[in-house]
């Protein structure tokens, strides 16, 4: 197989995942390097060179990449946008708990008139 023709392109958002991955002290942190330099445009024996890497096991990583995507990888990866909506159903799920509040508030409160109403009526 002809090493200088193997070539990985990456979207913006799976280099920024593999990065987060390659910043982190784990095990999967020279993977997620081998793969960024890939995408670089480094052969696949150059990246085994500058990472821990053997031959075989950039090939192995690059296959399970191009097979899985980001998914190869068993620990969850955050964005900034993950995140976002994190919070965002934080916040829907308070403000369905108060709407829930405010309507069960309102229901007893009915029901309190329609008593009231009830007990005058039969005066």
């Amino acid at each position: 197989m002809n090493d200088s023709a193997v070539l990985l392109e990456l979207k913006k958002k799976a280099q920024k995942q593999l990065r987060k991955i390659s910043e982190k002290n784990s095990v999967n942190s020279e993977r997620a390097k081998a793969l960024l330099l890939l995408s670089e445009g480094a052969t696949q024996t150059e990246t085994a060179d500058q990472t821990t890497l053997s031959l075989g096991q950039v090939r192995y990583w690059l296959g399970r990449y191009r097979t899985n995507g980001i998914d190869c990888f068993p620990e969850p990866v955050k964005t900034k946008l993950d995140t976002d909506n994190k919070d965002k159903t934080k916040k829907d799920k308070k403000s369905a708990k108060k709407l829930k509040a405010k309507v069960n508030k309102s229901k007893k409160a009915d029901k309190n008139k329609k008593k009231a109403n009830k007990k005058t009526k039969s005066k």
